[in-house]
């Protein structure tokens, strides 16, 4: 082939033939072209490389190839995100390391935090256990007071157990006052009777241990508490405290009380407590002792470790005790009582308009707002007035419901000419009435007209055109609210 007077390629025996470079190449050999293998030649199939940067042009339909500056400036267009605002699809939850909110993924281990300040700052242990410490905690000590003068007290504890401790405080003098008869009448309750009408405080105390004993006149119990330090007090079969004639603290594990007779029944021992002994003989024993209130439960045993009765025992302030006797004696006085500030639960009613965090659902007897719990039973109520009011049944179906129908028949009286029908339940006036005569015996089809002459709420009224000439008439009626 002879191109611009270059012969490039000769193929056959035959002179090459001259193309100038104004001539147009036609019919050129494709096979010849195929059958090509230079390297110079970039294939369509891959299997020959471009070996230098090739220059191209911008980009524009997306089969182009592009150029580096198209790639940089898309690259540039990218950018970076600095804000985690900007992020899409925060609420993904798709970070199983974190709590939620609403609780849904509990904490695995204890948080560390810091001490409160604000009212809804979390809490620390070291914040809830300073301020719980000096807290009443049921199951320690109860204080009653009986503010009205009074033969009878009745002492509501919420200890559920029967089987409680309980000293009594004449609360014009601070001493401990015994009453005619004490009855522990159930597990939440306890009843004191008095020969005079007293007001003052009940000590009780619901962390007891208790035995019961059959038909004995000594009781010797093995209590296996390990403490000479016990209060008790003793009550038989019907709950009714009674007063052993003597008592006495064998060991640290034994209890001996004597009775006139034989009796059964249930001792009840208090061992949380604190001994205060007196080695000299005295007729008034002074105890200051740790309870940070004054109202305490006493026993009071001789050096013989038997119980004795003083004259009187007196709590005289915060943390003293006075007891006199009617000679010189010494021994020792087992008290228990609570660094707690007692509170009698019956002067305590709170306002409910004080209560916080009413919208807990904890009210299972009541319906819902929102409809989430229904009525178990059927609800009065009152005819509606406003239109969003709730209807009675009556009201519904005075007006609609049911159909809004009122029917019956009635028997026609022969030789009568009308009848007055009462309706089957009270309906507004404003309804309209359907009728129609019945005779199916002795009648050929009704020859009687007839109209209503009278309509109220209760009942309406026929007129017939003539007499009824048969007592097998029936008029049928439908009384249909508008």
């Amino acid at each position: 082939v002879l191109i611009n007077g270059v012969t490039t390629i000769s193929t056959t025996s035959e002179p090459p033939f001259i193309i100038n470079s104004t001539e147009k190449v036609e019919n050129l050999n494709v096979d010849m072209i195929d059958g090509y293998t230079s390297s110079q030649i970039i294939k369509s199939d891959g299997s020959v490389s471009f070996i230098h940067t090739i220059k191209g042009i911008y980009p524009v339909d997306d089969a182009d190839l592009t150029t580096k500056e198209y790639v940089s400036d898309a690259i540039d267009n990218i950018g970076i995100i600095y804000s985690h605002s900007d992020l899409t699809h925060l609420d993904a939850d798709d970070h199983l390391q974190y709590a939620h909110l609403d609780g849904r993924r509990a904490f695995t281990g204890q948080i560390a935090g810091k001490t409160p300040l604000a009212a809804y700052d979390l809490s620390t242990k070291e914040y809830v256990d300073s301020q719980v410490a000096n807290i009443f905690i049921q199951g320690d000590i109860q204080l009653h007071t009986f503010d009205t003068n009074s033969t009878e007290w009745i002492i509501s504890h919420n200890f559920n157990n029967r089987w409680i401790n309980v000293n009594f405080y004449d609360k014009a003098t601070n001493k401990i006052i015994k009453p005619s008869s004490l009855q522990l009448s159930s597990v939440d309750s306890a009843v004191a009777e008095f020969e005079t009408p007293v007001n003052g405080y009940a000590v009780v105390d619901g962390d007891t241990d208790h035995f019961d004993i059959s038909n004995m006149s000594t009781w010797d119990i093995t209590h296996n508490l390990n403490s000479t330090n016990i209060l008790y007090k003793v009550f038989d079969t019907s709950y009714n405290e009674i007063i052993p004639i003597s008592t006495k603290i064998i060991d640290n594990n034994n209890i001996q009380f004597i009775f006139e007779t034989n009796v059964s029944g249930t001792a009840v021992l208090s061992i949380n407590t604190e001994k205060y002994e007196f080695n000299t003989n005295l007729t008034e024993w002074s105890i200051t002792h740790s309870y940070t209130n004054k109202n305490v439960l006493v026993n009071c045993y001789d050096s013989n470790n038997n119980e004795i009765v003083p004259l009187s025992i007196e709590a005289t302030n915060t943390h003293t005790l006075i007891i006199t006797f009617d000679s010189i004696v010494n021994g020792y006085a087992v008290i228990v009582g609570s660094n707690a500030t007692l509170l009698d639960p019956s002067l305590y009613t709170i306002d409910h308009s004080t209560l916080i965090d009413l919208d807990a659902d904890d009210h299972l007897q009541y319906p819902h707002l929102d409809g989430r719990r229904g009525f178990t039973n059927r609800i009065k109520g009152v005819d509606p007035v406003d239109d969003k009011d709730l209807a009675t049944k009556i009201y519904v179906d005075n007006n609609g419901g049911n159909g809004g129908n009122n029917n019956g028949n009635e028997t026609l009286t022969q030789n009568a000419n009308t009848i007055t029908v009462t309706l089957g339940t009270q309906i507004a006036t404003d309804y309209t009435i359907s009728l129609c005569v019945e005779n199916v015996v002795d009648a050929t089809p009704s020859i009687y007209s007839y109209i209503i002459t009278n309509k109220t709420s209760t009942d309406f009224s026929v007129l017939f055109s003539g007499n009824i000439d048969s007592a097998n008439y029936t008029l049928n009626w439908v009384a249909t609210p508008i």
